[in-house]
């Protein structure tokens, strides 16, 4: 690469979940990742947190939608 050009990696951001990834989406810039293990990984670096919305149950489906997330679950809700 010549002096000047930026390439992909260079603003690619490691994200691990701990579990296998069944669903990614973006709540506005942040990452969301839909972990089989029932969890969702929300945020990058220091700033995540994780979220369990349906207790022990493994997440089924989601789908984001501009400023949310809607979770289906094994457990019915």
């Amino acid at each position: 690469m010549t002096q000047g050009q930026t390439s992909l990696t260079q603003n690619v951001t490691l994200l691990a979940g701990g579990a296998h990834v069944i669903g990614t989406h973006f709540i506005g810039t942040t990452p969301v990742l839909v972990l089989a293990d029932g969890r969702l990984l929300i945020g990058a670096g220091d700033e995540a947190r994780t979220l369990t919305p349906h207790g022990d149950a493994p997440i089924l489906v989601s789908c984001a939608y501009g400023t949310g997330l809607v979770t289906g679950g094994e457990d019915g809700k």
